[in-house]
């Protein structure tokens, strides 16, 4: 529904529309995958590329049925029939890239990070449906590795940067940017009682805990 100013006064835009045997139609783009690994003892490093191709503009969805237009004036109402203009989707080529790495700081200890992007191929100058969201994360953590006990810790943050259709930027929607932080943590027991660890009153909880887990 959309209201606007005319000559008679304020006009209430409303349209209609029901199809139950509308055509949908989705193309399947063409999508290539290749990963490079490099290992030695002390590290790795492995780093992986997707290509995701073009696609021309075609309907994502028609329909020979009209679009019902209700204008409601102040003094006078209006119905008039329209045809059904379908709803256009184009996707651009993206190249996305993920990179990743470990390194073994003495037998304990190891660190490890990585970076990867995941870019929208959704084209808003072509499609009113989809917004393209632009996906770059970062993520590191640390792992313990013992006799007793081993715990990994990790944390990671995304952005998210994007462009709106068209018919969301007119109508005066905000694009996206935000940077979202995330984490997490895990701790692993390698005996059946922890307590050999943590001695006490914290040691029996742990292994309580561990026992209702495995």
């Amino acid at each position: 529904m959309e209201t606007v100013n005319s000559t008679s006064g304020p006009a209430t835009y409303q349209s209609y529309f029901a199809d139950p045997a509308a055509t949908f139609s989705y193309h399947l783009p063409l999508t290539v995958n290749v990963g490079l690994a490099w290992r030695e003892p002390r590290f790795d490093v492995e780093i992986d590329v997707r290509y995701h191709s073009s696609i021309s503009e075609y309907m994502l969805i028609s329909s020979s049925q009209p679009v019902e237009q209700i204008t409601t004036y102040p003094t006078a109402r209006r119905r008039d029939d329209v045809p059904f203009q379908g709803l256009p989707y184009a996707a651009s080529a993206v190249w996305n890239l993920a990179i990743g790495g470990r390194y073994q700081l003495d037998e304990a200890w190891s660190l490890h990070g990585g970076f990867y992007t995941d870019a929208a191929p959704a084209d808003p100058a072509a499609s009113n449906i989809f917004r393209s969201v632009n996906l770059y994360g970062l993520t590191a953590g640390a792992k313990l590795k013992g006799t007793h006990l081993s715990g990994s810790w990790g944390w990671g943050a995304r952005g998210e940067f994007g462009r709106l259709p068209p018919r969301l930027a007119r109508a005066g929607a905000v694009s996206d940017a935000s940077l979202r932080p995330l984490g997490v943590a895990a701790l692993r027991h390698r005996l059946p009682v922890l307590s050999d660890a943590f001695p006490g009153p914290a040691g029996r909880a742990l292994a309580r805990a561990a026992s209702r887990r495995s």
